[in-house]
């Protein structure tokens, strides 16, 4: 059982020679800690460096989001989306008693989604700093933990996902801008997706 797992997860026996191919066989990798989770790729990714896994999210063919738990993952860019539709909503919902303590509303939120796509749409990234201090100027507050809801919030919502993290500081970009289309599915075939995914992959 111990050896089957490890082979499942690309530990003991890689099948894949890309970042971005085993990161789409995986469907989500943890990605809180970003250096962690770069270790974490390139383990099972033999040949590759750091460089070339900077690159895959340079080239937005992985990307990271807050995708499950209301943690950040990496995923591969054309799962984005059916990930998002899949899951997002129910981590804003085990999200909504946070957000009433933080006192993130409806309204304001609205507002801070607009601000973040506007800002976003000129099809450039920006860090995490930059889009707390345009929030700021626009009279938003983002003391304490208001700033990474806000930006959960509009990366849940489909607007905004994170590439690189230069001294771990994340990036930002606009998912419709940057990304490929990808699959659209119901939650059901979501799952069906991936589940077909790993059948194939494994000569299943």
């Amino acid at each position: 059982m111990l050896q089957h797992r490890l082979v499942q997860q690309q530990v003991a026996q890689a099948k894949f020679k890309s970042v971005h191919e085993t990161v789409a066989w995986m469907g989500a990798m943890q990605g809180q800690d970003y250096a962690g989770v770069k270790w974490s790729m390139g383990l099972r990714v033999p040949g590759n460096t750091d460089a070339t896994i900077e690159q895959a999210l340079v080239d937005k063919r992985v990307v990271r989001t807050w995708a499950m738990r209301g943690t950040l993952h990496m995923m591969a860019a054309e799962d984005l989306r059916w990930l998002l539709h899949l899951l997002g909503t129910r981590v804003l919902a085990s999200a909504a008693g946070r957000h009433r303590e933080l006192e993130l509303d409806a309204e304001t939120f609205a507002r801070t989604d607009a601000l973040i796509a506007r800002t976003l749409s000129d099809g450039e990234s920006h860090s995490r700093t930059a889009l707390i201090s345009m929030l700021n100027r626009h009279g938003i507050s983002t003391q304490g933990q208001r700033a990474p809801h806000i930006l959960q919030h509009a990366a849940l919502r489909g607007l905004s996902c994170q590439t690189v993290a230069p001294r771990n500081t994340p990036t930002y970009i606009a998912i419709d801008d940057s990304l490929p289309q990808g699959r659209a599915s119901d939650s059901d075939p979501a799952a069906v997706e991936q589940n077909g995914r790993r059948r194939t992959a494994a000569g299943g």
